[in-house]
């Protein structure tokens, strides 16, 4: 510990080195214009990635010694930094909040978003980045009961309306998948809905589910007032083929990684 440092201040800086020198918006190309008095009206899609896909990124993080989660946000800053032409990409991502045990036994929405920096090299193989992005996913889960609020105040970021601070990408990556066979309680029969919010929290969110032998289920939602559904769908086709270099392909250069099949 530091000395004359509250916990907190600790937390801050070191979130404060990480994120030094990021990037203030992620640079998606539109298809229209940025207006800070927009409603940000919600789009979705959704779709599936093949079993073989799934079963070989697990294979390959068992392999390297990293997450599968830190795979996936690999293949995603990839895909999005391909696609806003930046070698930086900030995401966000929620955490279950429940870091300390005396949490198990409470009710209440925990909750937490971390941030992760990731730096694209080109000329770096993708196993490379895995690694990277591991380290520092291990190092900011260390801090993940940093109030995101507070996170921004920290930073002391200038506000606009236009975007949101910090990150504008989010990966949600839901481990235990949503069987609702698996949601128990004496006396009730549970059934899982999808509520699909009017407004999009950022402007592109992309979720991914494990689905056992059916691979991973995928869902993007997105501001529909910057974006149209066709770019979208563009978009979640290119995170599938680079995904799937990733997973083949480990050591192919990042430069090299596809976002398109041969055929396309």
């Amino acid at each position: 510990a530091e000395p004359g440092k509250t916990v907190l201040e600790q937390k801050i800086e070191r979130a404060k080195k990480r994120l030094d020198g990021i990037p203030s918006i992620l640079n998606l190309p539109l298809d229209k214009p940025r207006q800070a008095n927009r409603t940000r009206r919600a789009g979705h899609w959704s779709w599936s990635i093949d079993a073989s896909v799934k079963h070989q990124v697990e294979s390959l993080s068992r392999e390297l010694g990293v997450s599968a989660f830190s795979l996936l946000i690999g293949a995603y800053a990839v895909t999005l930094g391909r696609i806003a032409s930046q070698d930086q990409v900030v995401i966000g991502s929620p955490v279950a909040g429940r870091s300390l045990t005396e949490t198990d036994s409470l009710i209440g929405f925990f909750v937490n978003t971390i941030v992760l920096p990731v730096t694209l090299n080109p000329e770096s193989p993708a196993l490379a980045l895995f690694q990277t992005v591991n380290q520092t996913l291990s190092e900011v889960m260390q801090d993940q009961d940093l109030p995101f609020e507070q996170l921004i105040q920290g930073l002391d970021i200038e506000r606009t309306q236009t975007h949101a601070p910090v990150f504008q990408a989010s990966l949600t990556y839901q481990s235990q998948g949503e069987d609702p066979s698996q949601i128990r309680f004496p006396g009730l029969t549970c059934e899982v809905s999808d509520i699909p919010p009017a407004q999009a929290k950022n402007d592109i969110g992309l979720f991914i589910t494990p689905a056992g032998e059916k691979g991973y289920q995928c869902a993007i939602e997105f501001d529909a007032d910057l974006f149209d559904l066709s770019s979208i769908q563009g978009w979640a086709e290119a995170f599938s083929h680079i995904l799937q270099d990733c997973a083949f392909r480990p050591a192919c250069a990042i430069a090299e990684l596809r976002l398109q099949s041969e055929a396309q």
